[in-house]
């Protein structure tokens, strides 16, 4: 296998970031280190390790370059074993059984992006990942795409979900659909209510055997109608007739 290692080719490191990285350090992306923080709001050094360095493991120093080098298993377990202890040490993980799987996912994203690979495949790559882990991992995501790269994605985010070219929906281990987002959002609609009790109203639509999604005070219900609504609820509440979303879409589809 192989995996990213530190190297320094001149003192900048040293200027650009807050702490640099060691040269021979094993390296991974490290978008992590800014789950808590808004990118927008990054400046100087904190945004140049965000926008442009590996994190060290070691050190939890930055580095503009690395190289890729063979590994072996020890190495890479070795790899996720330190990392596992910086995350406890450095970034709030309660304990081992917490960390190492995140440890995990982090350098085996390493790893993928070591070989030059024609075909990504990413299952959860984003689990246990802040919001802004999130982004920046799915930026990467698109240059590797955008470089010609073939990715496969599992997700139970539909807002990631909507970032691919074609999506497969999954349940039970079987297919359901599969298309591009437009094509299975074509003709999905969901209804929006606003009942004068929305939790009453959510509970007699989930005896019911309803899918509803709560939004603010209102109730959406996908995949339903009108007659089976007022039905449950009476002819007083108000219901509108909306677009489905890329969730909503999901749960019709799956649930029909």
């Amino acid at each position: 296998m192989k995996l990213l290692r530190t190297i320094r080719l001149d003192p900048s490191d040293t200027f650009v970031f807050e702490r640099a990285a060691e040269p021979g350090e094993w390296a991974v992306p490290g978008a992590f280190a800014f789950a808590h923080l808004d990118p927008a709001a990054l400046q100087g050094k904190a945004r140049a390790a965000f926008r442009s360095g590996f994190l060290g493991i070691d050190t939890l120093g930055w580095s503009t370059l690395v190289q890729i080098v063979e590994a072996s298993e020890t190495d890479r377990a070795a790899a996720v074993n330190l990392l596992a202890q910086r995350l406890i040490e450095r970034f709030g993980a309660p304990d081992l059984a917490t960390a190492l799987p995140a440890a995990e996912e982090e350098v085996a994203f390493a790893a993928a992006l070591s070989h030059g690979p024609d075909l990504l495949v990413l299952d959860e790559p984003t689990s246990g990942v802040g919001p802004i882990g999130r982004a920046d991992l799915w930026e990467t995501i698109h240059a590797e795409a955008d470089r010609g790269v073939g990715v496969l994605v599992t997700t139970h985010h539909m807002d990631e979900a909507e970032q691919c070219d074609r999506l497969v929906f999954l349940s039970g281990g079987r297919e359901k659909f599969a298309g591009t987002v437009n094509e299975i959002l074509f003709g999905q609609e969901t209804l929006e209510l606003s009942p004068d009790d929305p939790a009453s109203a959510l509970a007699l639509l989930e005896l019911a055997g309803l899918p509803v999604l709560p939004a603010g005070d209102r109730l959406r219900v996908p995949g339903s109608s009108v007659d089976t609504i007022r039905a449950v609820l009476g002819d007083g509440v108000s219901v509108t007739l909306t677009p489905s979303t890329l969730e909503e879409a999901f749960m019709t589809l799956v649930l029909s």
